[in-house]
């Protein structure tokens, strides 16, 4: 039997009786081993971290490479299905070396994209097919080729430091119209260099709000531009339809049927595109005729409907005196507050062609007309918003103030009560001391009663005094033409 061996001197001695030198290189090799243990730790998290970018890859080709293969399959499923009584078989080996390569043909690589900043792109693609070296070269139109594009990368993830800034600046630059065409694009820059120079974002927590932003920019730009071609493409149709419509309209022949006297054939003109002719009964060679006649014409925007058949009172008239022999379905009349223009064509299908025509040209003069009318309402309204009136109530003094109209016909003032009429409640517009306001007003104190006007309602009158005649009539004038207007707009949408 072998003795142990005695114990050295360092376990001999105890935890109090070390020597100082021994404690210190007992330090030290602690701190070694923690340092070796933090960087053994650091390793395998960067170990770690490209283990799991490499297995991301991987998955991504294996997937890529699947779908690869299923086209690849379905085209050659095809192709055998389709041309096995037309193409001359292959060799066995042939067509087994075929299948295995479809199988392994489709290769996933990592690549430079072609722009300057170092973005990693996926590039996929077919390897030639075995079979593009047979005689027959009809198989060519079947190698697949595949990318996958528009990948847009964030910032934050591919670039550091500098880098983000360049990006970002490149696409600023490449959408500079716009992001000045978009109103809400300053401002949130200006949110973002603010928190900048406050020191509460980063560098690059900067750079990818920016380029948050300019990516939101150029989505509200392609919508814009959408919904405008779409405008445009509408409009374009609908220029096209106009045009064709005129032309069907003008120099056709059809029969006139009037209040008086026989019906007798005549042509129909399309004057400037929102007034419709007739030729007189002396015949449509005589051209001076059409200048002397001028009610023989009717305007497009005063036309109410178009309406097909035997509707119209002259028409009623007509078919009573025809006894039966008149065709409905070849009868058209236009409808206007005053009179109708009742005509017969040769045919159905003309009296059809004539109808659409007609109500197409109808609904583009009274879109004419609303604009224009549009235009000189907003020019009224600010003429009379410019003019300064005194206001006569039934309590107190006149006092100035200024007349507000708006685009629904609602008339506001300034004033210590202030109130409010609409032009459609107004019932009379009366000229001098001819309200109850006025009677009172004219005992007290001597005006001139042709520089007063007022407008009666129901419940209410407003009266007002101007500095002049001429102001009094431009606005006894203003104030009926906006209330036929919108009156005549009121029974067309009717």
């Amino acid at each position: 039997m072998k003795s142990a061996p005695p114990p050295s001197p360092q376990c001999a001695l105890g935890e109090h009786e070390r020597t100082p030198a021994t404690r210190h290189h007992s330090s030290i090799t602690v701190s070694q081993r923690h340092q070796h243990t933090h960087a053994l730790s650091s390793s395998n998290y960067f170990e770690k971290a490209a283990k799991k970018e490499n297995r991301t890859i991987s998955q991504i080709k294996n997937g890529l490479r699947s779908i690869t293969h299923k086209a690849s399959s379905l085209f050659d499923d095809s192709t055998s299905s389709s041309s096995t009584s037309s193409r001359r078989p292959y060799p066995p080996s042939h067509s087994s070396s075929s299948s295995e390569h479809s199988r392994t043909s489709s290769q996933v690589t990592l690549c430079q994209s072609p722009s300057t900043t170092p973005i990693d792109g996926l590039h996929i693609h077919d390897a030639a097919s075995p079979r593009l070296t047979a005689p027959d070269d009809s198989d060519d139109e079947h190698a697949i080729t595949m990318y996958i594009r528009d990948l847009t990368p964030d910032p934050r993830k591919i670039l550091r430091g500098r880098g983000s800034s360049a990006l970002v600046r490149a696409v600023i630059r490449a959408n500079m119209i716009d992001c000045m065409s978009c109103k809400w694009a300053s401002g949130y820059f200006s949110y973002v260099s603010y928190g900048v120079r406050q020191k509460q974002l980063s560098t690059l927590e900067a750079n990818s709000l920016r380029w948050l932003i300019c990516q939101y920019i150029i989505l509200e730009a392609t919508r814009r531009n959408a919904v405008q071609q779409v405008l445009r493409d509408q409009l374009t149709r609908k220029l096209t339809d106009f045009r064709i419509a005129v032309q069907c309209v003008s120099g056709m022949t059809v029969v006139k049927y009037g209040r008086k006297g026989k019906p007798h054939a005549t042509q129909l003109l399309v004057e400037n595109a929102d007034v419709i002719r007739w030729t007189p009964k002396l015949g449509h060679h005589l051209t001076s005729m059409l200048q002397q006649h001028k009610h023989k014409s009717i305007s497009l925007s005063t036309v109410i409907s178009v309406q097909s058949g035997i509707k119209s009172d002259v028409f009623r008239k007509a078919y009573k005196d025809a006894k039966g022999m008149l065709d409905p379905a070849c009868c058209l009349s236009l409808v206007t507050p005053t009179r109708s223009l009742d005509v017969v064509t040769t045919s159905r299908q003309q009296c059809d062609w004539l109808q659409r025509s007609v109500q197409l040209m109808v609904a583009q003069a009274h879109e004419n007309e609303k604009k224009a009318s549009m235009h000189v309402e907003t020019t009224i309204m600010k003429k009379l918003g410019s003019m300064t009136v005194h206001k006569h109530g039934r309590k107190g003094r006149p006092h100035k103030t200024n007349l507000n109209v708006d685009k629904y016909g609602e008339i506001t003032w300034k004033g210590k009560s202030g109130g409010a009429i609409l032009l459609q409640e107004v019932l009379e517009l009366r000229l001098g001391h001819a309200t109850a306001v006025f009677h009172r007003v004219s005992t007290q104190k001597a005006n001139n009663p042709n520089h007063c006007l007022s407008l009666v309602t129901a419940s209410r009158t407003l009266d007002l005094e101007l500095h002049s005649e001429s102001e009094r009539d431009y606005m006894v004038i203003a104030f009926r033409y906006v209330q036929y207007a919108r009156g005549m707009f009121d029974l067309l949408r009717l």
